[in-house]
């Protein structure tokens, strides 16, 4: 596939989607992990279906815990309570539980963006500019699809350029060298 992707499937090429097909795809999807990050899930479902599989293939699989009384952090809180997940409050618990060397956190980081990164960029441009903001703010600061963005804010939070505040805002983290 174009730009080095790669699609993995058990169905046959046109196939739809359906609702059977998720717990097969969540097993190609747990094998193929090294880790499992579980942000929100009810007791029953996919990602709690995922979760399971990894753990039985003894991949690392983490949770972030949730209100108590939300049903969609029930499925986190039982990971955690069952053992079968390490409980995940910030970026740094995925480094460590993933045993990733981390960059010295005491002083600013020594690398600018890639060529490849402009929209990390200019969405760490964005949130450095506002002070923090929420995702519906980035989204239309920087016009980056929402979907495109979740990912780049995900990886930036586990490169600890940004972090997510309890209020929902993102906030820079550590400050780049331009």
């Amino acid at each position: 596939m174009d730009n080095n992707n790669a699609l993995v499937t058990e169905f046959l090429f046109r196939e739809t989607p359906q609702k059977s097909h998720f717990p097969r795809r969540n097993r190609i999807i747990a094998g193929l992990s090294t880790g499992l990050l579980v942000i929100e899930s009810n007791i029953k479902g996919g990602a709690m279906i995922t979760a399971e599989l990894a753990h039985s293939y003894h991949r690392e699989v983490m949770a972030v815990p949730g209100r108590f009384d939300d049903a969609t952090s029930q499925g986190c809180i039982k990971l955690i309570k069952d053992h079968k997940a390490v409980l995940v409050t910030s970026p740094n618990d995925v480094r460590d539980c993933m045993s990733w060397d981390g960059v010295n956190d005491d002083k600013p980081l020594q690398f600018g963006f890639s060529n490849d990164s402009s929209q990390k960029r200019q969405i760490y441009d964005c949130i450095n500019e506002l002070g923090s903001a929420s995702l519906e703010l980035i989204t239309q600061s920087t016009q980056i699809a929402p979907n495109v963005l979740s990912l780049s804010l995900i990886d930036m939070e586990i490169d600890g350029l940004i972090m997510l505040a309890n209020t929902g805002q993102y906030m820079i983290a550590r400050k780049v060298n331009k």
